[in-house]
């Protein structure tokens, strides 16, 4: 297992040295990050906005008719996308700043 763990590291440390190497971190953290934002940012808030709608709105029609509009338009989507993008960017540049050697 150790053996297994050390090849495996040190493939990845020879990937991450080569011209792919960006990347395949920058594909590693926007999926980490979709994954996160959809989890914890986007979900908790459409249900917030599914029950705020219940509560305000007799009979629940015009917020089912919201959240139908939301869903057609794929808004969750573009939400994950949109914090994804942003938090990947400046991730992305802070550790090429904390990686890059100077000469």
């Amino acid at each position: 297992m150790p053996m297994l763990i050390s090849t495996l590291l040190t493939a990845l440390a020879a990937l991450f040295r080569s011209k792919w190497g960006p990347w395949v971190a920058e594909a590693m953290v926007w999926l980490g990050l979709s994954w996160a934002t959809n989890e914890f940012l986007v979900q908790p808030w459409i249900d917030q906005m599914e029950q705020a709608m219940r509560a305000g709105a007799p009979g629940g029609e015009f917020g089912a008719l919201v959240i139908a509009y939301a869903g057609l338009m794929k808004f969750d989507v573009a939400c994950t996308m949109l914090a994804s993008a942003a938090t990947a960017k400046f991730a992305v540049g802070a550790a090429k700043t904390f990686l890059t050697k100077r000469t």
